[in-house]
């Protein structure tokens, strides 16, 4: 059965309203009487009579009921802005004309698939951003989380990785006598100190006489821990000279 539009009495297909015929917009405009896709909601010379209108509402039976405050004009919908992206503004929206009936009362999306927003850091809160955005953000090697300011990282230079503040803290210290930054995995406690590995090799020594090890800076004759191991040194080998002879 036929629906007609009371602005211009052009009738409507009752299943196809809410089977995909006209926008969801587009039926819900019919069936308030505020026109349709052939008037436009302009009033024409052709008004419905009260047969026209009973059939109207025959023709809607087990659909929407009338309900004037669904619809006032025929006027197409503002778009919906679902998400906006913190850093570019780029808006994902959704379009009037992307939605339809299904047939059973409910509103359909026919339009292209939606991107989803992507969730980066910025100045300790969680931002939604769009995929261009995301990627251009800085990630975290520890963490993979994402970062607009680069000031909310921090480049290991010898190890060629960016992390975020937090994940230093947590696994990064920084050598004792360089300064570089070093994973914590990476440094080598002596003397209550750290040292990354290069470092290390620079300033720490075995004893020759004893074996333990010692700073260079603590070195006696270059290559002893004490006076003491010199000087048993130097008497192992004036014995050793000594036997020879």
């Amino acid at each position: 059965m036929d629906v007609h539009c009371h602005k211009c009495g052009e009738p409507w297909d009752s299943y196809g309203l809410f089977h995909g015929d006209v926008y969801a917009w587009q039926a819900d405009a019919i069936i308030n009487g505020a026109g349709c896709p052939s008037c436009e909601g302009q009033s024409v010379e052709h008004e419905l009579t009260f047969a026209e209108m009973d059939e109207h509402e025959v023709a809607l039976e087990g659909n929407d009921p009338f309900d004037e405050t669904k619809v006032l004009e025929y006027k197409r919908p503002p778009k919906v802005v679902l998400w906006k992206c913190t850093k570019c503004k780029h808006e994902e929206t959704q379009w009037p004309d992307d939605l339809q009936y299904d047939g059973r009362g409910n509103i359909k999306y026919i339009g292209r698939l939606n991107e989803e927003p992507l969730i980066v850091d910025d100045d300790g809160k969680e931002v939604k951003v769009c995929q261009d955005c995301y990627d251009n953000c800085i990630p975290c090697y520890e963490c993979d989380k994402r970062f607009f300011d680069p000031e909310d990282t921090i480049y290991i230079q010898d190890e060629y990785k960016t992390v975020c503040l937090s994940c230093f803290e947590e696994f990064y210290s920084n050598c004792e006598k360089c300064g570089e930054s070093t994973h914590q995995d990476n440094l080598n406690g002596f003397q209550d100190h750290d040292y990354c590995n290069f470092c290390l090799g620079e300033i720490k020594r075995d004893c020759e006489s004893c074996g333990d090890e010692f700073h260079i800076d603590d070195a006696v004759e270059e290559f002893y821990c004490s006076k003491e191991c010199f000087e048993e040194s130097v008497e192992d080998e004036s014995e050793l000279l000594l036997e020879e002879r």
